[in-house]
């Protein structure tokens, strides 16, 4: 049920979404995140978009953090940032 509602979130191209693998590449994302981006869907590919790719430098140390959070507590709290296209 909840992935169910997760999917449809996704779907429903409202917002940015997308899911990325343990060594950082992005697995999936939806329209949304596509367009703010400027990448398609066949940037995708197991050897193609990666989170580090959109990253800014300035951004490297709170994504570490929230790493960490994520790794110790299983949690991060949303937070907005900028993406290089």
């Amino acid at each position: 049920e909840r992935e169910a509602k997760i999917r449809r979130l996704v779907d429903a191209n409202i917002v940015g979404i997308f899911i990325w693998n343990s060594e950082g590449r992005i697995i999936e994302a939806n329209e949304a995140f596509l367009q703010m981006v400027g990448y398609r869907k066949a940037d995708l590919r197991p050897d193609g978009l990666s989170w580090a790719d959109l990253t800014l430098r300035e951004w490297h140390e709170h994504d570490e953090r929230a790493a960490e959070a994520l790794r110790t507590t299983g949690i991060v709290h949303a937070y907005e940032r900028e993406f290089r296209t």
